[in-house]
């Protein structure tokens, strides 16, 4: 990580070219010490505020998807269309196959930009972040007998989706 890293630089770089003779040298490795700890601090700081950036990112961008695509009759489908449901409801709708999409492109940079640690966590959080915003999402339509077939289909599509962040959490 970067905050291991740049404590590698510190002993390696700092610490060993200080001398710690005398009480000029001491004072020198704790202020170096001092400035390495607010440093670190700082850092993992700015790590998490990013994380947490791209954890609302992700869910903002999944949210705005399901937002201009879902259509209000996606899962509002009468009995006289009953005919084709089978057809109608064979498939995700447009609107989760993209939210899914979306989904499975951020997870597949997530993991070759953070270490396999951080990415549990981080995945992990955003499961549950998109489960939420996943529910609030379907909690706005009205949805019929049929529609629910509709809508079981989306629902699996999206489990399937979250289930490949293999968190016990999602």
């Amino acid at each position: 990580t970067v905050t291991a890293r740049l404590h590698e630089h510190y002993e390696r770089a700092i610490v060993a070219n200080t001398s710690s003779d005398g009480e000029a040298g001491r004072n020198v490795q704790i202020q170096c010490q001092e400035r390495h700890q607010a440093l670190r601090r700082q850092t993992q700081e700015d790590v998490r505020d990013v994380l947490e950036l791209v954890l609302s990112g992700v869910v903002s961008e999944c949210a705005e998807v399901l937002r201009r695509k879902q259509r209000p009759d996606d899962y509002l489908i009468y009995t006289d269309a009953a005919k084709n449901a089978d057809h109608l409801t064979a498939h995700p709708t447009t609107a989760c196959t993209d939210c899914v999409n979306a989904i499975n492109a951020h997870h597949f940079l997530l993991q070759s930009h953070l270490e396999a640690e951080n990415l549990h966590s981080f995945l992990g959080t955003l499961g549950s972040k998109l489960h939420r915003m996943l529910l609030d999402h379907i909690y706005t339509f009205r949805i019929t007998m049929i529609g629910g077939r509709q809508l079981q289909s989306d629902m699996m599509s999206y489990c399937t989706c979250l289930r490949s962040f293999n968190h016990p959490r999602v």
